[in-house]
């Protein structure tokens, strides 16, 4: 008896393997997607990268040698990405988001770089500017404690003695006793205290208790001037018109699972095939299934627009930009819940290949982890996301204010990849019935 019982477990085991190897949508999310996903997580999680660049793009309107020396400390560092433009393509990538932020190095820059410590304690400190993307806040305050670090690299290497320190103690008590505007207090201390810094420096001992006086008395290395940029026309009215448009993309997906799992039930339960024996064509039972998804989609984000507005103050600027996201959104996710219904044999697939995919597009798309946490590679792998131009298409129509043109790119994206996708559900589902 037990050896039976044992033999009928091995053989429904083998059954259900045999099953498994059949369904290929199965075998891959059970086999070679949790490879996958690790791999993905750890690209995100930094893994064979030291670290995550912040995206920068550099206005170099000073010319000067000491200028272009604080230029090459930037594009040295490992933390930042960075580009050279003029100041007006700067600012619009920074609005269309394409690039984190914008640091401009205006005319005279150098003069006070060279200044050293004359400048920093008579008020005269090198000043940048700075315009960074209001959607990412968090990377403001990184970027600024990146640019103050690389900044005060001069003041590291004078206190490490040598010909440099020689050099900027004799400028800085040539403009001390020149300057107008530094105070006479300041001007008698530190008249007395340059020339004997140059024998205190020289044991290195006391190089951190120098650098420590000269944080003390209100030393700063740089001023960033964020105030004297506008990086976008409007920019975002309030936090939750940054918010709004992840909020919306996550309700396409619930909606898109709930009718992608309603159409696997009627193919299962023979309720396709009863439909077709109307008859009613392949083509016609998927187009009426995808309106109604994307009838669906429409009021759902509909009504969060609604809610946005009234409740939370978003502005809404652009109805008409606003109406062809909207669109374009329930025509791409309408046409992936077709193809991935055609392609799911069980209700167990569609929702394993459903979520699993979904959730890998939103991660990569800027919907659960913002893009600035991921490596430059992973970032570049974004733009396979829909839920990215979705997001980036109701962002230009709430707050980024992007022109007719500018909206061109994401909704010509998202039209696209619906088009394909229910074109390769409708080809999909046609070959199934024709075998079957």
């Amino acid at each position: 008896m037990n050896h039976s019982i044992g033999k009928t477990v091995l053989l429904m085991a083998r059954k259900d393997f045999q099953l498994l190897l059949t369904d290929k949508v199965t075998l891959f999310f059970t086999f070679v997607f949790p490879l996958l996903f690790a791999l993905l997580f750890g690209g995100m999680m930094g893994g064979g990268n030291s670290g995550r660049q912040i995206s920068l793009v550099l206005v170099q309107e000073d010319a000067s040698s000491a200028a272009q020396e604080f230029a090459g400390l930037l594009k040295a560092a490992p933390e930042l990405q960075i580009t050279e433009q003029d100041r007006s393509t700067a600012a619009e990538q920074v609005r269309k988001g394409e690039k984190t932020a914008y640091l401009i190095i205006p005319a005279g820059f150098g003069e006070r770089w060279q200044a050293g410590f004359a400048g920093t304690f008579s008020g005269q400190v090198p000043t940048v500017q700075l315009g960074v993307d209001p959607a990412r806040e968090a990377e403001a305050g990184m970027l600024q404690g990146v640019l103050m670090k690389y900044a005060a690299e001069r003041f590291k290497t004078l206190f490490a003695g040598g010909p440099a320190l020689q050099q900027q103690m004799q400028s800085s008590i040539q403009q001390i006793e020149t300057s107008a505007d530094m105070p006479a207090e300041w001007r008698s201390l530190l008249l007395d205290y340059l020339p004997k810094m140059q024998t205190l420096l020289a044991k290195q001992a006391e190089a951190p208790t120098a650098a420590n006086r000269a944080n003390d008395a209100g030393f700063l290395p740089l001023k960033i001037d964020a105030e004297a940029v506008a990086i976008e026309k409007k920019g975002p009215g309030n936090a939750y018109a940054v918010l709004f448009p992840q909020s919306m993309m996550w309700s396409v997906l619930g909606c898109l699972m709930g009718f992608g799992v309603s159409l696997v039930q009627e193919r299962s339960r023979g309720t396709l095939q009863r439909l077709q024996a109307a008859p009613v064509n392949a083509a016609s039972i998927l187009a009426g299934k995808a309106l109604a998804c994307a009838l669906t989609q429409m009021a759902v984000m509909s009504l969060l627009l609604v809610i946005a507005h009234v409740f939370f103050r978003v502005p809404l600027p652009h109805p008409l930009a606003l109406i062809a996201a909207v669109l374009a959104i329930t025509v791409c996710f309408s046409g992936i819940m077709t193809l991935m219904a055609a392609i799911a044999q069980t209700e167990q697939a569609v929702n394993g290949m459903g979520w699993a995919v979904l959730m890998v597009l939103a991660m990569i798309g800027g919907s659960m982890i913002p893009l600035f946490l991921m490596p430059p590679w992973l970032q570049t792998v974004s733009h396979i996301s829909p839920i990215k131009w979705g997001i980036l298409s109701l962002e230009g129509a709430i707050w980024r204010d992007f022109s007719s043109v500018e909206m061109l790119l994401p909704l010509t994206v998202l039209l696209a990849i619906g088009l394909l996708a229910y074109g390769g559900g409708v080809w999909r589902f046609r070959r199934e019935t024709l075998a079957g």
